[in-house]
């Protein structure tokens, strides 16, 4: 009996041990640079913190869990391998923060604000895990219908609440119900009744709360005013795509913002050329983003608002080109992004109107050169560094070595051999979904021509 007890007494400061350590990788792994972890290191802990997460302990569990699912991403994007053990490890985690989400929405529901934000965060987890891995069984989805139905009504409750002391905080949340009951009409059939009333409700209300606000900024505010101008018209044309029945005003206020939008994000670039090229330049691309919308939904536009079109995209194309030049050697990153934002400008202007300025032809050429080898020299600086982010570099180096080899196609061999190096690198899911695409940013709009 003695000998049983002094046993025990042995074995219990070992499990202490064990537990303390336990805690502190938890805490220790919550702050430390995973991209500075090898492989091995990743998942070896990510395992263990598998199973050390309390999930009693929601709050915990958000916050653990969604560090493990990042450990599993970027072992996932160092290795370009997702085995079966992996996807289902990660698939773990999404759903466990979810599920915590949803027990801290539920229990903070006398507080529509803070609930509205687990319900959302929640609805995205879910709509991540069920993407990637779709064979879930059927209380998942069922998980993903709540919080995008609670979601959408806990916002429309506070954006009631809010209105006509705040509109931005207003506008945002009409945002965010939009987004939640959107994603409901678009994933499962057989919507509530108030589901349709409320959502276009939101659309609408939004559209008009940003047009009203780009108002008030205009001319003192051009930048924040063609900020505010998109957003109205993303709502507004959601609206008019998919609840084409509106009244004949709804659609003068559409038009009016890509027009007012685009003349704006005109004014601010030119306030800003020369002095922060950068700004005028992000502005130029959402400037012309916006004329292009209004030309294409108007059939006798004004010879002026073509004309700034031109203006805004060939003047963007040099903006960019201008930040990129001084970037360069300095910092890739930000080379790499505007030399491809403005490959996209000249592009756009020499498939809309003509090819026949060589100037033209060739700055784009250059664009598209310069962009890819300043990803290539990111891509390969990163994988030295063991950084994950190296995949997404050699796949936009791909895109954009594709295109030059596509438009321009007599390039030395260097190029083809440099085009297939970042195919082979490249991550699994292409960069270009990551970039400022002006046919996304069209197709955001969802607006035909007429």
């Amino acid at each position: 009996m003695k000998k049983a007890r002094k046993n025990q007494a042995k074995k219990k400061p070992k499990l202490i041990n064990k537990n303390i350590r336990i805690n502190t990788q938890l805490e220790q792994f919550m702050t430390v640079d995973l991209n500075s972890l090898t492989t091995t290191q990743l998942i070896e802990e990510a395992n263990i913190l598998n199973k050390a997460v309390d999930d009693a302990q929601p709050e915990q569990v958000l916050e653990q869990r969604t560090r493990i699912a990042e450990m599993v991403e970027i072992w996932m994007k160092k290795t370009q391998q997702v085995p079966e053990w992996a996807a289902t490890l990660h698939a773990k985690q999404l759903i466990g923060s979810a599920l915590a989400c949803d027990a801290l929405a539920t229990a903070n529901k006398g507080d529509d604000d803070t609930a509205a934000g687990y319900w959302l965060k929640g609805s995205l987890l879910f709509s991540q895990v069920l993407s990637l891995y779709p064979n879930q069984p059927e209380w998942v989805a069922n998980y993903h219908q709540k919080h995008l139905l609670e979601g959408g009504a806990a916002f429309d409750r506070v954006a009631q609440a809010s209105k006509g002391t705040d509109d931005l905080k207003t506008a945002d949340y009409w945002v965010k119900g939009s987004a939640l009951l959107g994603e409901y009409v678009k994933l499962y059939p057989n919507a509530p009744e108030w589901l349709a009333p409320m959502y276009t409700k939101q659309l609408l209300e939004g559209g008009m709360i940003y047009d009203r606000l780009a108002d008030a900024a205009k001319n003192s505010d051009d930048d924040r005013a063609a900020d505010y101008w998109v957003n109205g018209a993303l709502l507004l044309g959601r609206l008019v795509a998919q609840y084409p029945d509106q009244p004949e005003w709804v659609a003068r206020l559409f038009e009016k913002q890509f027009l007012e939008g685009g003349v704006a994000g005109d004014r601010a670039a030119s306030a800003n050329k020369g002095t922060d090229d950068a700004k005028a330049a992000d502005n130029w691309l959402k400037g012309a983003a916006l004329l292009w919308q209004y030309l294409k939904m108007t059939a006798d536009a004004p010879e002026w608002v073509i004309n700034s079109h031109k203006k805004q995209l060939l003047e963007g194309g040099l903006a960019c080109d201008r930040v990129a030049v001084a970037s360069k050697g300095v910092d890739d990153v930000k080379a790499a992004d505007y030399w491809t934002k403005g490959a996209l400008l000249l592009g756009r202007y020499l498939k809309l109107y003509g090819n026949d300025q060589e100037w033209v032809l060739n700055a784009h050429a250059k664009q598209l050169l310069e962009g890819s080898v300043a990803c290539h020299r990111v891509a390969t600086d990163k994988k030295a560094q063991n950084d994950a982010a190296a995949a997404d570099f050699w796949a936009q180096a791909a895109v954009l070595f594709g295109q030059l080899l596509a438009d321009y196609p007599e390039q030395p061999e260097w190029v083809v051999t440099h085009r297939d190096i970042a195919k082979n690198n490249a991550s699994a899911t292409p960069y270009l979904a990551q970039l400022i695409d002006l046919d996304a940013f069209d197709k955001a709009f969802c607006v035909k021509k007429k």
